[in-house]
């Protein structure tokens, strides 16, 4: 793992002076961990998925946790595995719905990032912990085959 530090530059307005501009940088270290829990039952097609995500240092800073899920054999990520962690806050749950037509199997947690706010990119962590879980058939779904107006105003 590299020792040098990321660094994400930004500019910002000067007080006072509209035109003058001054970078300031953030530095993220490198050497940052995410363990991952996940519930073991399998996971039906359309229901909600938990993660829990530990980090290995106290933030100093708001940002974002976001994870890249998807089946084990497929590279493309299922979007919406994301949340806020707080400044000096360690733990965090990404919350997300799998498709109705998830695929069926073994799924795995690729990657874990955090982007501090503000910041343009965030940073892949280092994984350990359970990074996988198996999706199941969802229930027979009911849906409507008709409707009655029952009321204009």
């Amino acid at each position: 793992m590299k020792n040098a530090a990321l660094l994400l530059v930004f500019t910002v307005m000067c007080a006072g002076a509209a035109s003058a501009q001054q970078s300031n940088v953030i530095h993220i270290a490198t050497k940052q961990d995410a363990t991952v829990q996940m519930s073991k039952p399998p996971i039906r097609q359309g229901s909600m998925v938990q993660i829990v995500v530990t980090v290995n240092e106290v933030p100093n800073t708001n940002g974002r946790v976001y994870a890249d899920v998807g089946p084990a054999d497929e590279t493309s990520p299922t979007p919406g595995f994301a949340a806020g962690i707080g400044k000096g806050q360690t733990e965090v749950t990404l919350t997300a719905t799998l498709p109705l037509d998830a695929k069926l199997g073994k799924w795995v947690v690729r990657k874990i990032g955090y982007q501090p706010e503000g910041a343009r990119e965030g940073k892949e962590l280092t994984l350990s912990g359970e990074l996988s879980f198996q999706v199941s058939p969802h229930q027979e779904i009911i849906v409507p085959t008709g409707a009655k107006v029952t009321e204009i105003k």
